[in-house]
């Protein structure tokens, strides 16, 4: 059985995050039991992108507004989907607030987890997305992943500030994401093949890796705030769990998920930079190398941007110059659960893999001069979602500027 629904397409992202922004601290620094001291931002450097990035981000947020939130693509007017506009997904506003932190605008940072925090309801959870021309609920839909996102950022924003306003919002996340895990307490058999991990949300049986990786940081590093200490054991069953139900022994791989059936064999490449990077944190960088070695049959080269009119790969208004074209690596690779993949370069994801390779020691400079090299395709400064577009479900992927990417 392939849980396709665990793994949504880039422009849903905020149902099943799992990206850690490059420009933000590396969650997975130290292992359980260590500190997670504040990182300054490295100093621009000639050829950086970062200063444009941040820039496009503040350009984004809804800061004359009263909800601080940012809107998560530059969507051209005249696309099929432009009604997309002002959305904002919360996801999206998790990784800004992380990169506005990052990038030392710790002002902006805070009015984005302010208006995550305005949007928390009664039960502790967000919705998936807010549109920001009118301030309503776009989507109600609850999913693990984009809540722990959430939760992280605040708890991110405390690290980096000092300011504990928004402790008691990261707590209320962390209740409701806690009503989601399979356990005893919750009425689950002893024997349920998903004890210690999180369902994907109230209304679905799966549990996803990726949504469980997240969780895992943002429960590790919420117990380390002051007066939080009972979050940690609850860390602690899903790394368990992470490591016994959703590690395929026989493969050297995570399953995309596991459900109450055969768990989901998609290969999804956050499964393998997520759990390499799940891997360092708890101190196997034997395994993380394994699934680190995973990520080249999800690489791509030679991919261009070229505008189209066609209805599935709609893109009139970005373009690379002619004859140039950018290496990185795709949202899934061929064979189990996908049978033929876009190969697009998918800049999100791009940089969660050259995060583990770098922390492996290996070289990724030429990558990151490509994905520098893309940044050139938006003069504002952002990153297209893909390299390509393939706009039915269940991909979803459109040429256009995007939170996710240019928050990396």
């Amino acid at each position: 059985m392939v849980l396709l629904s665990s793994r949504p397409n880039p422009l849903r992202r905020a149902l099943g995050l799992g990206l850690l922004t490059a420009l933000a601290i590396g969650l997975a620094a130290g292992g359980p039991a260590s500190a997670a001291a504040p990182t300054a931002p490295a100093p621009a450097t000639p050829g950086d992108g970062t200063p444009a990035a941040l820039a496009w981000l503040a350009a984004r947020q809804d800061a004359a507004g009263a909800s601080g939130l940012v809107r998560s693509f530059t969507i051209p007017a005249g696309d099929p989907d432009a009604g997309l506009a002002t959305s904002s997904f919360t996801y999206d506003d998790a990784l800004a607030a992380l990169a506005f932190l990052a990038g030392g605008d710790p002002t902006r940072a805070r009015r984005v987890v302010a208006g995550l925090a305005a949007l928390q309801q009664p039960d502790g959870s967000l919705p998936l997305s807010t549109d920001t021309a009118t301030g309503a609920v776009a989507s109600d839909t609850k999913r693990t992943g984009t809540l722990a996102w959430a939760g992280y950022a605040l708890v991110r924003y405390q690290q980096t500030t000092g300011d504990a306003s928004f402790q008691p919002s990261a707590e209320r996340l962390a209740d409701y994401l806690l009503r989601l895990q399979v356990s005893a307490a919750n009425g689950y058999a002893a024997d349920d093949q998903r004890t210690g991990s999180l369902l994907g949300g109230p209304d679905v049986t799966w549990a996803s890796t990726e949504h469980n990786i997240d969780a895992f940081f943002f429960l590790r590093d919420l117990g380390r705030l002051p007066g939080a200490a009972r979050y940690r054991p609850f860390a602690t069953a899903i790394q368990d769990s992470l490591v016994l139900h959703h590690w395929n022994h026989w493969n050297q791989g995570f399953y995309q998920g596991i459900s109450t059936g055969f768990p989901d064999t998609t290969r999804a490449l956050d499964i393998s930079s997520w759990g390499g990077l799940f891997w360092l944190a708890i101190g196997h960088d034997d395994f993380a190398a394994e699934t680190a070695a995973t990520l080249a049959d999800f690489r791509v080269s030679g991919a261009a941007v070229t505008t189209s009119t066609a209805p599935d790969m709609f893109n009139a208004t970005y373009a690379s110059p002619p004859g140039e074209t950018f290496a990185g690596y795709a949202p899934y690779a061929p064979g189990r659960g996908v049978a033929d993949p876009p190969r697009v370069v998918w800049p999100e994801g791009t940089w969660g893999a050259l995060v583990l390779l770098a922390r492996l020691g290996q070289d990724v400079s030429a990558d990151v001069a490509s994905l520098r090299a893309l940044q050139q395709v938006d003069p504002a400064g952002g990153y297209v979602q893909v390299t390509a577009g393939d706009r039915p479900d269940p991909y979803g992927y459109h040429v256009w500027p995007a939170v996710a990417g240019t928050a990396w």
